[in-house]
């Protein structure tokens, strides 16, 4: 709940309608692991057809488009019933049975600059840039007075 409303307020303060954390998809999250392309189509598919129990709210391919840490499934935000948007990640279980050593080492790492980049990718590189701008003049004057 903590983290819901960090990540409300970080990154969807900006959204409407809102409240910001009516937009916090991730609350309710499952893994899917299938054995092969083909079946991921197949999954995909079956959640693109109206007449799927779910409505298709969202794809994204993060195997086209893999994290910074190599991660690859296939994210999906489903409507159920009654409105309740919840998150599948489906994942081909060999890449996942492969990057699973690495997973937790990465995420450690993930959750210590989630922070460095809190808020909106405007927000977020706004403040990088600035940051770098900041760091390029304290540079600078090192060299001239050095």
């Amino acid at each position: 709940q903590e983290r819901a409303g960090e990540k409300a307020a970080n990154d969807y303060s900006d959204r409407s309608p809102g409240p910001a954390v009516s937009w916090v998809h991730d609350m309710l999250r499952t893994r899917i692991f299938l054995d092969t392309e083909d079946e991921i189509c197949h999954f995909v598919d079956y959640c693109k057809d109206s007449r799927s129990e779910a409505e298709l709210v969202r794809l994204k391919n993060r195997f086209a488009a893999p994290t910074a840490f190599g991660h690859q499934d296939i994210m999906l935000l489903l409507k159920l019933k009654e409105h309740f948007v919840c998150e599948a990640q489906v994942l081909l279980r060999s890449v996942w049975d492969f990057m699973q050593p690495r997973e937790s080492k990465h995420h450690v790492i993930y959750e210590d600059f989630r922070d460095f980049f809190v808020g909106n990718n405007v927000v977020a590189s706004t403040r990088r840039m600035n940051m770098v701008a900041k760091v390029g003049a304290l540079v600078q004057d090192f060299r001239e007075d050095g």
